[in-house]
């Protein structure tokens, strides 16, 4: 292809240069091969995706798959699976092209799929060889923008595009990005600006107003905190959420009228107060209540929280929705101790009592074995290939020899005609 040279660069990464020069071409030649890993990469992870290859050993999603065994953080992985899927089949064959032979980089792959189309990928392609990967991600923005004005307007009532996303950034602060309807949002801006003018002198430099709405939504927060639980409003821990009354039968058992499997009757009563009733089979007149079974207490949980900070499944990170789970399940005479508690997440909790798999304590530390129903062991961690077998590897003969020069913008101090970029794009569009 044209796009490749027909020299053999089989030089080793020994980190020796003979010059700025030579650094330079390798550096550029290198980002042009992880151009082209990064295509095959993805065409994988449509496959895989598709086959729903993730979902063995009770894999809540190809993210948590990504996340677990290739390092990949859910954000990346999210966006590596959208751009996987867009890539997919027949879809985009020109920008499916020029990614293959190394000539467009991922961050401009990433930006081009969330508005290529077969009309207008052409000139999407024509923008990114020239231009920077920053040119092509504004242009991408700001068509965004035109098509967004150019749709019916949604009715105010639609409340399907209300969200609130948040992270900590390297200086561990906390970003919180919001969008609200008009009256929640309304609301909630009148309540800080008001905390705002009780609270603060009349500081009205950009900054100080900035820094004065944060100091007054930590206060609504801080008084929330402080006042939920005596008005009543406040979180249910997994045992306050609900109460199971397990009707217990000669030759059933079923929880408030409904016939359960003996599986949904763990997995509800696990973290449940659970309350035994017997009844006589033939009149149904009870016979017996037995006593609550042994929930968490707030003190094991404290110990439990301390001594596993999230979902102790292989690969899974959440440490919002999680459960206390009975290894040897309470019905079983598993008692509620440490050595016999562990937190799952609720989508874990319910794959365990599905037994989708088993757990086991691993010898006599504080650590856990998650066994496959066959009885193989669901590593913890990912095994990588041997160093000599990895796809970049100069030496490796199946490896596309690019040119330095494949994946370097042709700018020379260009600037993007950006209205004339958009008129083209929108002419398909």
């Amino acid at each position: 292809m044209a796009y490749y040279d027909d020299v053999n660069h089989g030089d080793s990464l020994d980190f020796k240069y003979d010059s700025d020069d030579d650094l330079a071409d390798r550096i550029t030649r290198l980002a042009a091969q992880i151009n082209v890993a990064t295509y095959h990469f993805l065409k994988m992870l449509a496959e895989f995706d598709s086959r729903q290859g993730w979902k063995k050993h009770g894999v809540r999603s190809c993210t948590h798959w990504l996340n677990w065994r290739c390092s990949i953080g859910y954000c990346a992985a999210r966006e590596k699976i959208r751009v996987a899927h867009a890539l997919a089949g027949d879809k985009l064959p020109q920008i499916n092209q020029a990614f293959c032979a190394g000539a467009v980089s991922y961050s401009k792959e990433r930006a081009m799929t969330r508005v290529a189309t077969n009309d207008n990928e052409l000139i999407l392609i024509d923008i990114a060889r020239d231009l920077s990967a920053t040119h092509v991600e504004r242009l991408v923005q700001k068509f965004q923008q035109v098509d967004e004005h150019q749709q019916p307007i949604k009715p105010l009532n639609d409340y399907d595009a209300r969200q609130l996303r948040y992270h900590q950034d390297q200086q561990g602060m906390w970003v919180i990005t919001a969008r609200l309807p008009q009256v929640e949002g309304g609301l909630m801006i009148k309540a800080i600006e008001e905390v705002v003018r009780q609270q603060t002198p009349d500081d009205f430099s950009a900054k100080a107003v900035s820094q004065n709405r944060a100091d007054a939504l930590s206060t609504i927060t801080e008084h929330y905190i402080a006042t939920a639980k005596v008005n009543g409003v406040q979180s249910l821990a997994g045992h306050e959420r609900c109460q199971v009354v397990l009707h217990l039968e000669q030759d059933n058992q079923h929880i408030d009228g409904f016939n359960v499997s003996k599986n949904n009757a763990e997995r509800f009563s696990c973290d449940a107060q659970v309350l035994s009733v017997l009844r006589e089979e033939k009149y149904g007149r009870v016979l017996n209540l037995g006593r609550n079974a042994r929930t968490v207490s707030p003190a094991l949980k404290r110990a439990l929280d301390i001594r596993d900070t999230s979902c102790q499944f292989p690969g899974c990170c959440n440490n919002k929705t999680v459960e206390y789970h009975h290894v040897k399940h309470w019905s079983d005479a598993g008692e509620t101790e440490p050595d016999n508690l562990i937190k799952l997440c609720r989508f874990h909790h319910d794959q365990a009592h599905h037994n989708h798999f088993t757990i086991e304590r691993n010898g006599a530390c504080d650590q856990w074995r998650f066994l496959t129903m066959d009885g193989k062991v669901i590593p913890a961690s990912p095994d990588f290939p041997p160093v000599n077998d990895h796809p970049l590897n100069t030496n490796n003969v199946n490896w596309p020899q690019v040119s330095s020069r494949v994946g370097v913008a042709n700018m020379f101090g260009a600037k993007l005609n950006y209205s004339k970029a958009l008129r083209d794009l929108c002419r398909f569009d």
